[in-house]
């Protein structure tokens, strides 16, 4: 850790994205100025022009240019490591928002994620986990937290929080929802295809094309969430589907096998390799149909700490500020 302190922060994001984790970098930035740390978002490519996305444009952010500044920390996607090759000047901040990603690991074939992750490397898509010692590292959940510490990197821990959309709003009735799925499209494609097929009888509807609120007002319609995606990190949308009342299930893949980044009782986690799986589904999502009430109180717990995020995020900036920024207090 160098000895004197940044005075500023440029957070790199795709430039044209709108995704839970391009959400995150603007919403950091966004809590940067307001502790008064100028804080800008730095699109890349960089050969090309971009403007902030218009569902981000509530977080009042500048754009930039990029320029290697000795005062300033740069902060930068997990997936995008070669990026740092570019600073030589100011610091680099890597934000670990995912595992998977940076890994190439999918779960489906232990030989293909290795090959993939290995050429990239080779490549130079990926800089190695012993070359970014010299680097800050951020974590964003439990399990990067354990990938980090297990290859003897240092972090400060920075998670995140779901946009308003999502929190200010009481939940309906029950009599009000249907006995429906609904799942995002992108992750898990294969799970979700091989249910949809034995399980005909059960209707399932996916989440793709929709504004954060048009995704809110289908959640508070259906009974039911899946997620058998590989979980890369602590992934918005179980919370998303909690907060909006959904009962939710996920397989025991990445984030989701531990207590901490998707805190829901062992039942609704279901290995997808077992034999019995799609019978153990079923079985599942009928008795959650059946008994809402009941099933669904089983989440309040997984609620209480998705409110509670923003405070906790609010207090991580605050320790990762001390340590890393000169400030006027």
């Amino acid at each position: 850790m160098r000895k004197t302190k940044f005075n500023r922060m440029v957070l790199f994001a795709p430039g044209d994205h709108t995704t839970g984790g391009v959400e995150l970098l603007h919403q950091l930035a966004h809590a940067m100025n307001a502790r008064s740390i100028p804080a800008s978002i730095c699109y890349y490519p960089f050969d090309k022009k971009f403007e902030v996305p218009l569902v981000y444009k509530k977080y009042n952010l500048n754009v930039e240019s990029f320029s290697d500044d000795p005062s300033t920390l740069y902060v930068i996607p997990e997936t995008k490591t070669p990026l740092a090759n570019l600073i030589s000047r100011g610091g680099v901040a890597v934000w670990w928002m995912s595992v998977a990603n940076y890994t190439r690991e999918k779960n489906e074939s232990l030989v293909k994620d290795k090959f993939h992750y290995f050429w990239d490397l080779l490549r130079g898509k990926r800089i190695g986990l012993s070359k970014m010692k010299q680097y800050i590292h951020f974590s964003q959940s439990e399990h990067s937290d354990k990938f980090l510490s297990n290859n003897g990197l240092a972090f400060f821990h920075l998670s995140d929080y779901l946009s308003e959309e999502h929190l200010n709003s009481s939940l309906p009735s029950p009599d009000f929802r249907e006995d429906v799925i609904a799942y995002n499209p992108s992750k898990g494609k294969k799970t979700i295809e091989a249910l949809k097929a034995k399980l005909s009888e059960i209707e399932f509807v996916a989440i793709r094309n929709m504004t954060p609120s048009q995704v809110s007002e289908l959640l508070r319609k259906v009974k039911v969430f899946v997620d058998f995606g590989h979980h890369p990190g602590m992934d918005r949308p179980p919370r998303e589907a909690v907060m909006a009342g959904c009962c939710v299930i996920t397989n025991l893949k990445g984030s989701a096998s531990n207590k901490v980044d998707v805190p829901i009782p062992g039942r609704y986690k279901i290995d997808e390799t077992k034999s019995d799986f799609i019978v153990s589904f079923k079985r599942l999502v009928l008795d959650i149909f059946e008994n809402f009430d009941q099933s669904s109180s089983d989440f309040d717990h997984y609620r209480n700490i998705v409110i509670d995020q923003k405070n906790n995020f609010d207090l991580e900036i605050d320790q990762m500020v001390k340590v890393l920024f000169a400030t006027k207090h």
